[in-house]
């Protein structure tokens, strides 16, 4: 998917190598804009709708993403990790969320850090 995005923005004059602040707005419109018909297919419109609409969210956070310049993978694998402590001990809330552990609370300024890093 990330490289399929990839393709979308330099196919239309986009940056994907380099902090573009204004780019990055338009994303983040974007971002509110397709959050906002997936809550509106979730209530009023048939599971194709959902699933569309839950894949062009994925497709505007990876461009969002692009446009900072940030490599997506790299900050996947690391909420990912961070997120796999979740599961040592897991507790669920009365929603069915998995809640953050202790040793996965300590972790999150690590890997914020390591981000930090990612960013330069």
């Amino acid at each position: 998917m990330v490289e399929d995005q990839k393709t979308f923005m330099e196919a239309t004059n986009q940056t994907i190598h380099v902090n573009n602040s204004e780019q990055s707005k338009t994303y983040i419109a974007l971002c509110r804009e397709e959050a906002a018909e997936l809550q509106l297919a979730y209530t009023q419109e048939p599971l194709e709708n959902i699933l569309k609409e839950a894949i062009d969210n994925i497709v505007v956070n990876i461009g969002l993403i692009l446009s900072y310049g940030i490599d997506p993978y790299a900050v996947w694998t690391m909420v990912w990790k961070h997120n796999m402590l979740k599961t040592k001990n897991f507790v669920k809330n009365e929603e069915g969320k998995v809640l953050q552990t202790t040793s996965s609370k300590a972790a999150k300024q690590t890997m914020l850090q390591n981000i930090r890093e990612l960013i330069g």
